[in-house]
């Protein structure tokens, strides 16, 4: 699923039930963290990674909002594939890895997590 802006993501995800949301935080009509705040007031299981370029507070503010994990932008291609195959917050989140499970360093530079 794929929505333009913020408000389209809170219709597409009333609509659809997705288990994971991926955001960026700058958006039209309704910035990432709104989005984060407002799905997980809908869903508080829902799993949510959050990207911006907007350096690290707007990613830790993410996390505070609910995001699972934030990435910073940009990212390299492979960053998403090369952790073991734990799931965060339960079965269903394919090379995720161990986002999300606990304190573990990251071998990710860009993570937030």
């Amino acid at each position: 699923m794929f929505a333009p802006d913020g408000e389209s993501a809170i219709v597409t995800y009333n609509r659809m039930r997705p288990d994971l949301v991926i955001t960026d935080l700058v958006m039209p009509k309704m910035d990432g963290l709104r989005l984060i705040a407002e799905l997980m007031a809908m869903n508080a299981s829902v799993r949510i990674i959050a990207v911006s370029g907007k350096g690290p507070e707007q990613l830790e503010r993410a996390k505070a909002a609910g995001a699972l994990v934030a990435l910073a932008k940009p990212f390299r291609r492979d960053a998403a594939g090369s952790r073991d195959r734990e799931s965060p917050r339960g079965a269903g989140a394919r090379g995720l890895g161990r986002l999300g499970a606990g304190p573990a360093p990251s071998p990710w530079p860009n993570v937030v997590a």
